[in-house]
C-alpha cells in the first residue's frame, strides 16, 4: 500500500507540473494552493454590509436556503465595514464546517444521551439544512472558511488579494500559499510532501489541497471545458 501510495502521488504531481506549464503559456506568473476543505459548501451573500442570505452550494448550482443557520455560525462576521457605497452587494463562498474539538465534545454528549454519534464532521454540518432550530444549530458549533469573495464592487487582480481582503473583513480564511510559476518539479514534490503533517494539525477535515492560477485574467483567457475551470487542480 504505500509503495502504491507514493507511486500516485509522484504520478499526481507529474500530472500537476505538465498543468503548471500550460498555466505559464497562458502568462501566469503564480498559482495559489489551497486546502480542500471537508465541509458543506456554502455562499454567503451580503447587501448593505450586512448578511443578507445563506445558500448552500453543490457542483456550482445554489440549493437551499440557510439563513437561519448562518446567523448561528460563530466566526461568521453578520456585518462588516467596508468601502461599498449603499446597495452594493457581494457574496462570500466557504465551506461549512465542525471543528474537531467540537464534533468529538458532540459525540461524547449524544453517547451520554443513548443516541447514535455522528460518522463525520461533514455529514453532520451538512444536516444543519434539515432543521430551523437556532437552538439546535447552535450546539453544533459550526464554523466558516472562507475561499473566495465575488463582487463587482470590488477590483480583485489576483486571488492572493481576494484572500487577504476576506482576511481584513474579519472572515477566518482557508491555509494556502502562493508558488511562484516556475517552481520546478522537485520543489513542488518537495512542498507536497511537507503538507501531509499539517492537514491533521488544522482543526477541522481536508481531502487535499487544490491548486489555481493566481491572476485573474489569465483564468478568464484559460477558461473552463466541459464544466471543468482550466486554471484550477
Amino acid at each position: 500500500p504505500l509503495r502504491f501510495n507514493l507511486k500516485k502521488r509522484l504520478n499526481d504531481i507529474n500530472l500537476f507540473f505538465k498543468e503548471v506549464q500550460k498555466w505559464k503559456a497562458a502568462g501566469a506568473k503564480s498559482f495559489i494552493v489551497m486546502w480542500k476543505i471537508d465541509g458543506s459548501s456554502s455562499a454567503y451573500r451580503y447587501h448593505d454590509e450586512v448578511l443578507a442570505q445563506v445558500l448552500t452550494r453543490h457542483t456550482g448550482e445554489y440549493g437551499k436556503d440557510l439563513t437561519v443557520t448562518g446567523y448561528q455560525i460563530e466566526n461568521l462576521p453578520k456585518s462588516i465595514a467596508c468601502s461599498f457605497s449603499k446597495g452594493d452587494r457581494f457574496e462570500v463562498r466557504g465551506e461549512m464546517v465542525i471543528r474537531e474539538e467540537d464534533f468529538n465534545r458532540i459525540n461524547q454528549e449524544r453517547e451520554a444521551k443513548g443516541l447514535e454519534p455522528y460518522q463525520n464532521a461533514r455529514n453532520a454540518a451538512a444536516g444543519v439544512s434539515q432543521t430551523k432550530d437556532a437552538e439546535k444549530i447552535r450546539d453544533l458549533h459550526l464554523s466558516m472558511i472562507a475561499y473566495d469573495v465575488l463582487s463587482q464592487d470590488v477590483d480583485f487582480a489576483t486571488h492572493e488579494e481576494k484572500l487577504e481582503w476576506l482576511k481584513d473583513q474579519g472572515f477566518d480564511v482557508v491555509g494556502y500559499t502562493k508558488l511562484p510559476i516556475d517552481t520546478s518539479l522537485e520543489q513542488l514534490t518537495a512542498y507536497f510532501n511537507a503538507r501531509d503533517g499539517e492537514r491533521f494539525q488544522l482543526g477541522y477535515e481536508v481531502d487535499g489541497l487544490v491548486a489555481m492560477v493566481n491572476e485573474l485574467d489569465v483564468r478568464e483567457k484559460l477558461g473552463i471545458k466541459s464544466n471543468t475551470p482550466e486554471y484550477a487542480f
